[in-house]
C-alpha cells in the first residue's frame, strides 16, 4: 500500500480533517476490518501529460452504520515512470 500514496500525499476525510500520508495510511489500518465491505463505482479518469485524477464513489457497507457512500477525487503524479497519489479527497454523500 505505501507504494502508491507519494510521501508527500496529502488527503482531505469525508470529516474535513487534513491528514499527511501516515495518518491516512495509519487510519485505513485501523478501520479495515471496521469499515466493512466496500465497492467501486462511477469511475472516471483522466490523465493530462504527467498528472491524474481519478474520481468515483465508494459504497460502503458496514454493521454499525449500514451504507455509507462516499465520493472521491484522487490526483495522481507519474514520477520515474510509475504513479503515485499526491492529492485525495472524500466527501460523505447520502
Amino acid at each position: 500500500m505505501k507504494r502508491i500514496p507519494a510521501p508527500n500525499l496529502m488527503d482531505i476525510a469525508w470529516s474535513g480533517e487534513l491528514r499527511n500520508r501516515e495518518s491516512m495510511l495509519t487510519n485505513l489500518r485501523m478501520n479495515r476490518k471496521r469499515m466493512g465491505e466496500s465497492n467501486f463505482g462511477d469511475l472516471t479518469t483522466q490523465a493530462y501529460g504527467t498528472v491524474g485524477i481519478v474520481r468515483g464513489l465508494n459504497v460502503i457497507t458496514t454493521k454499525r452504520f449500514g451504507t455509507v457512500r462516499v465520493r472521491f477525487t484522487d490526483v495522481f503524479l507519474k514520477r520515474n515512470g510509475k504513479w503515485r497519489a499526491i492529492d485525495s479527497q472524500e466527501t460523505l454523500v447520502n
